[in-house]
């Protein structure tokens, strides 16, 4: 593959990643809506089946977004692999903000969101008392 194809398969990434990151957030929102309206005075065991539900929809999202991380990162093996000499002046310059800190630190961040987010999730269902009851 070209120097240009890789790249575009790891700007394809980003955009997925992108819409799958929209996709965690509004699940998350959701369920925090759930559980604010009427989940935290639900029974245990309707607690357990929409946490299983939930479960099930983010473990398929992040499952897409690893799926998505690995494409990203063997396009990028690959560009890195093509020799110095034939990276194009752009390439270069891209390949060296992949080295970056705040690059790294961003990475981790998305990574990390997801189990953040059930562990929030997770608090709120189990463990919140919930709002007074007006």
């Amino acid at each position: 593959m070209s120097e240009s194809e890789l790249f575009d398969v790891i700007e394809g990434v980003h955009t997925i990643y992108a819409a799958l990151l929209g996709m965690v957030i509004t699940i998350n929102f959701a369920m925090i809506v759930a559980v604010w309206t009427f989940l935290h005075r639900a029974s245990l065991s309707l607690r357990v089946a929409a946490f299983v539900f939930y479960l099930v929809g983010m473990g398929l999202l992040t499952a897409m977004l690893v799926q998505q991380a690995h494409i990203r990162d063997h396009a990028l093996s690959s560009l890195r692999n093509v020799p110095e000499t034939d990276h194009s002046h752009f390439i270069a310059l891209f390949l060296s903000t992949q080295d970056d800190v705040w690059f790294r630190v961003v990475w981790i961040a998305q990574h990390m969101a997801p189990a953040l987010l059930v562990l929030g999730v997770a608090y709120l269902l189990f463990a919140w008392k919930g709002r007074p009851v007006e």
